[in-house]
């Protein structure tokens, strides 16, 4: 930065009226400022160096610095690029891999004949279709290949435009087609959802739904994420990941900092204690989330935990709860961190549907071969069952 000092010379006195009087700081006496007296100050040494410094600024702002001011750069894919892209992704659908896929839109012709050879081996078709048969499944007559789709694809566009049925659904079947593990979420179950699933079936697919609130859902058990009760990995990933989804004001909310890491180390340590449960009773059917909330309502609890953690608990399942033990004289700060943790269960533990979060898990959290697994939001109650649904999503994948 230029910081230039200087002072106004005078040619002219100023007039002064009897009813006008200006006093002036020593040294500095005003002029009025014409097109002459720029000209004029522009020639002296002050001038040349205002004038020099403004010049620099204006280069330095044009010149570019080396810094890239743009992420990425996007044109219109012609024909050179399509060639590209289907002949990278026929490779890749050559040698099927998750690590490098290749996904269409349109099914291709071979594709579809070897479908059709496979249907009528399984009876699922009587006899080879023609091609001016009526078929929704047709042959494209011009595929659109998206090599590298492991990387990400967004399909942009309004709300109504068609990205599902013109870009999604396709993407879908391309993947179903080439026999890969597929996990669905479907904003607006099940309107997604039932366009896949009978094709799905068509393509030999064991195929799950985890659906809070609706009749058809699997069960999955947020504790049979858990190894044990040592598993304090899983246990806050899961209680964070929960916290993070139950705050609606996505991360502003102004409440202290260290109520809120205490309150998440509490629901940590509560999972672990209830998974200690299911093994201190021999019995697993005890482990799940309305157990936990029963543990956490309890009275006395912190006085209940030191006695725990001194005499049947693992040193390792109790780490998460020493932060509380250790300041159970301060009641107030301990009903604070409780009313916290609390906080995280009341939101969604609701009658409606807490029969896809509790009982033996019948969702498959390790996918392989032809599974397809549909996530279905009830758009009605987003706001409740969203974050144990975005946990569940988040821990299979």
């Amino acid at each position: 930065m230029f910081i230039v000092l200087f002072q106004f010379s005078i040619k002219k006195k100023m007039k002064q009226t009897p009813n006008h009087v200006v006093s002036l700081p020593p040294g500095l006496i005003y002029q009025q400022l014409t097109k002459e007296n720029l000209i004029d100050f522009s020639q002296t040494n002050q001038g040349i160096t205002i004038t020099s410094c403004l010049i620099a600024l204006g280069l330095l702002a044009i010149i570019p610095d080396g810094k890239k001011g743009q992420l990425a750069t996007g044109y219109w894919g012609g024909k050179k690029e399509k060639k590209a892209a289907r002949k990278k992704a026929q490779a890749q659908m050559a040698n099927l891999s998750r690590n490098s896929v290749a996904l269409y839109v349109g099914t291709p012709e071979d594709i579809q004949k070897r479908q059709e050879q496979e249907w009528i081996k399984q009876g699922k078709l009587k006899k080879q279709l023609k091609p001016e048969a009526f078929n929704w499944f047709k042959p494209a007559a011009e595929s659109l290949y998206l090599p590298d789709a492991q990387r990400g694809i967004a399909a942009i566009g309004a709300s109504g435009s068609g990205k599902s049925f013109s870009v999604c659904d396709p993407l879908i079947r391309s993947s179903l087609d080439q026999g890969f593990p597929t996990i669905i979420y479907d904003f607006k179950y099940p309107a997604q959802a039932k366009r896949a699933v009978g094709y799905a079936l068509k393509r030999g697919y064991n195929v799950h739904i985890f659906a809070p609130g609706f009749p058809e859902s699997d069960v999955c058990n947020p504790l049979d994420l858990l190894k044990d009760e040592e598993d304090a990995i899983a246990a806050g990933q899961i209680a964070q990941v929960i916290n993070r989804n139950t705050d609606l004001t996505g991360g502003k909310a102004s409440g202290d900092k260290f109520f809120e890491d205490a309150g998440d180390s509490l629901v940590e340590g509560i999972f672990l204690l209830t998974k200690a449960v299911g093994t201190l009773v021999e019995n697993q059917r005890y482990c799940d989330i309305m157990t936990a909330q029963a543990i956490l309502s309890l009275p006395d609890l912190v006085s209940r935990l030191e006695f725990a953690s001194q005499e049947k608990l693992n040193v390792w399942t109790t780490r998460p709860l020493s932060q509380i033990i250790s300041i159970k004289e301060s009641e107030k700060t301990v009903a604070g961190i409780i009313g916290i943790a609390q906080r995280t269960f009341q939101k969604f533990l609701k009658k409606d549907f807490m029969g896809a979060f509790c009982g033996k898990t019948t969702l498959p959290l390790d996918l392989e071969g032809k599974q397809l697994i549909v996530f279905g939001l009830d758009r009605n109650n987003r706001d409740i069952v969203g974050p144990l649904l975005a946990t569940i999503l988040h821990m299979v994948i």
